[in-house]
């Protein structure tokens, strides 16, 4: 093993030698802290640690794979493979497949999406006899997750609210826990809540887990909630070797339960630790990070750094005032194409940030009239469409048959004669008989209530999956059990008859064969121990990072979306009061501090150049009204930023809109030949 130190500054050096005991590693944006974390890692082994003793834990799949592929670099792919680099969800299905059955989940379970979750949600809500049009099952959803991610189950939610509200999320709660392990199934809250608690109840799994995780490394500290802090906290409670590595001036995601204490408490829990700063930035220059800093100073409760870099700049930036989101639009587009003109930048090194989802339709329809290619992450995946979700309900239900989720799902496509009805029938008669659904399913023409067509399709349907099943044993084939129940069933068939046009029906069939061919891929990769349980827990967890920037294409996403990620240009959008700071926050006296570390982080992405821009009006509720520019504006230093007032800019006349738009429609027309 050689690796070369000297590359490192003195602070990144310290950190890396760093041996016994607590380590706070505070990384500002770009200072290159994944190097130092896997330089760190590497010259612990190299000093006698066993790479199987080093867990090293980040928030993404994403960051996961980047530090793995690093450490190959580092210690070699022999030495790389035995350090466990996972994220906390994988981290919380390895205790499960371990030691699961202590909470009531068998290893064969399955984890459901946030649309499934929905589902079930509404089915609990049913059966708790809670109204959905008085309570909102999004809002059930999202406070459920609220206390799972504050470490509490049901029956600890109910005792710690005894107000009406408080009742009734943990009435809905405790019904939809019941049908998660009806289902063998749980959601990726549970992946961190049930490891805790295994961990808390189970003094041996315990001790198994400090034994195995000498040296505990954690990313992104910043993004962690209670219950990921409390499983840190019992892992390392032993060895005390544990290193997190953060920002608390990059804490965006206060909304979904992170915790900013956690890294400026840190000591609290570690009172023994030491904290080294990493303040040199080696992705922005000069201009743009006095900017941020200027910006970030403002927040009262933050651990001071200043960030500096050696690339030195003296250009200014823009602060660009626009007359409408139409405007503002437009303008962006043709300032990436005289950008890209000028300084010859490729499309893939540009990025329009904006705050929410709704502001991107107006960019979208700016870039399709221009004809620039361009990538908007959130927006429909290959996981998200329907065919998809059809194709994995079918492999889910081999996997685990009591799925009720999935097989409601797959039996709706096979024959549209089982309705919801049905399946009130069948789960009734499933819990008086004490079978799984399946089973009544099987014999669902003995069901009260149950007969001719929607009996027939269940019990043929039900014979399916249960011979398939069958098929699959530990080390034996995988995708060609897939094939065979895909064929059985005549999928194909199925999706033209719900598309109701052999072309796309054929397309989405297509899709569905492309699922199959990473099936295969993952096959060969794992040989005789690939599983299908372990695929579809691996594309579950998969679907839950952003997407990647995308070659030849300019990149429209949320500021969110856009955390860990860098682009040579960056125009940062809608820069006005009630958007940033959000409306929320502003009408609620919410956390502005948040807000502006949202801000931070959306300038800090840009390595050359950043554009900021805002508008005179928008529409709100289907009324136009003037908008005033973000306080946060007003926050940068007067001397490194240049003015552009272009709010009086014209509309474009309406008859020149419609010539751009015919113009396109043409160009479109002429690559299909005459229509």
């Amino acid at each position: 093993m050689n690796f070369d130190l000297s590359s490192l500054n003195p602070q990144q050096l310290r950190a890396v030698v760093h041996r016994d005991g607590p380590l706070l590693l505070l990384a500002g944006a770009g200072s290159g802290k994944t190097r130092v974390v896997t330089h760190r890692i590497a010259h612990l082994i190299q000093h006698g640690t066993r790479p199987e003793g080093i867990l090293a834990v980040t928030f993404t799949n994403k960051a996961a794979t980047e530090m793995s592929e690093r450490l190959h670099g580092l210690v070699g792919s022999d030495t790389a493979e035995k350090v466990m680099t996972s994220t906390f969800h994988k981290l919380g299905v390895l205790i499960l497949k371990r030691d699961g059955r202590s909470v009531g989940v068998p290893e064969d379970f399955t984890i459901v999406d946030t649309d499934d979750q929905l589902t079930l949600i509404r089915d609990a809500m049913r059966q708790a006899e809670i109204n959905t049009e008085r309570y909102e099952p999004h809002w059930i959803q999202y406070r459920i997750s609220a206390a799972k991610n504050a470490g509490m189950f049901a029956d600890n939610l109910g005792a710690r609210i005894t107000d009406v509200i408080g009742q009734v999320i943990s009435s809905v709660y405790r019904a939809y826990t019941d049908l998660l392990r009806r289902s063998n199934a749980v959601d990726f809250d549970d992946l961190l809540l049930l490891p805790l608690s295994i961990l808390q109840t189970r003094p041996s799994a315990l001790d198994y887990y400090r034994g195995r995780f000498l040296h505990i490394l954690v990313d992104e500290f910043q993004d962690s909630n209670h219950v990921q802090l409390e499983i840190i906290r019992l892992l390392a409670d032993k060895s005390r070797n544990v290193c997190v590595v953060g920002d608390d001036d990059q804490s965006i995601y206060g909304w979904r339960g992170a915790l900013i204490r956690n890294i400026l408490e840190f000591e609290r829990y570690f009172p023994d630790a030491t904290t080294i700063t990493l303040t040199q930035n080696y992705r922005s220059t000069s201009v743009i990070l006095t900017a941020a800093n200027a910006v970030i100073q403002h927040n009262q409760s933050r651990r001071p750094k200043d960030l500096w870099t050696e690339t030195i700049s003296d250009d200014l930036i823009p602060v660009v005032q626009l007359r409408t989101p139409q405007d503002e639009a437009r303008y962006v587009v043709e300032k990436i194409e005289e950008i890209s003109r000028s300084e010859g930048r490729a499309l893939d090194q540009f990025a329009i940030l904006v705050r929410t989802n709704a502001q991107t339709k107006n960019f979208e329809e700016a870039l399709r009239l221009s004809q620039t290619p361009y990538h908007l992450v959130g927006g429909l995946t290959f996981w998200d469409r329907a065919e998809i979700k059809d194709a994995l309900a079918l492999l889910r239900l081999l996997v685990n048959p009591n799925d009720e989720v999935a097989l409601r799902r797959a039996v709706g496509v096979y024959g549209t004669a089982v309705g919801p009805a049905t399946f009130r029938r069948l789960i009734d008669a499933a819990h008086v008989h004490r079978r799984t659904l399946l089973d009544m399913m099987e014999n669902a023409s003995g069901v009260s209530g149950i007969g001719g067509k929607a009996a027939q399709i269940c019990e043929e349907f039900a014979r399916h999956i249960k011979s398939h099943g069958l098929l699959l044993y530990p080390g034996g084939p995988v995708a060609a059990v897939v094939r065979r129940l895909i064929d059985s069933v005549k999928l194909n068939r199925l999706l033209i008859t719900r598309a109701g046009d052999e072309e796309e029906g054929t397309k989405r069939y297509s899709n569905v064969k492309e699922l199959v061919r990473s099936l295969e891929a993952y096959e060969s990769r794992r040989g005789r121990e690939a599983s299908l349980g372990e695929f579809l827990r691996g594309l579950a967890l998969d679907q839950t990072d952003s997407a990647d920037q995308t070659d030849g294409k300019v990149t429209l996403m949320t500021l969110h979306s856009a955390k860990g990620l860098e682009f040579p240009v960056v125009f940062l959008c809608g820069l006005e009061e009630r958007i940033v700071p959000h409306a929320r926050v502003v009408d609620e006296d919410g956390d502005v501090d948040e807000e502006r570390r949202l801000f931070y982080v959306g300038m800090t992405r840009a390595r050359a150049k950043l554009i900021l821009t805002w508008c005179q009006k928008r529409e709100r509720f289907g009324e136009t009204k003037r908008s005033i520019p973000s306080r946060f504006l007003d926050e940068l230093p007067a001397h490194i930023t240049c003015r552009e007032d272009l709010g009086d800019l014209a509309e474009p006349e309406q008859s020149n809109l419609t010539s751009a738009r015919e113009d396109a429609f043409r160009r479109l027309a002429s690559l299909f030949g005459d229509v």
